[in-house]
């Protein structure tokens, strides 16, 4: 079983979103990342669920 925890912090008009998914063999934790910019149409509610998702 793993322990996924995300963080997310913004940047100017964009998100980055890193994902810890546990440790590897070597006990370094293994992390994704990607980056979120929303449309700028949306809503600040919308960005938020988009976000989310």
């Amino acid at each position: 079983m793993f322990d996924t925890i995300a963080s997310i912090r913004q940047i100017g008009n964009s998100y980055k979103i890193v994902v810890s998914n546990g440790y590897d063999v070597n006990g370094k934790k293994i992390r994704e990342t990607t980056t979120f910019t929303p449309d700028p149409a949306m809503t600040p509610r919308q960005q938020q669920k988009a976000l989310e998702k």
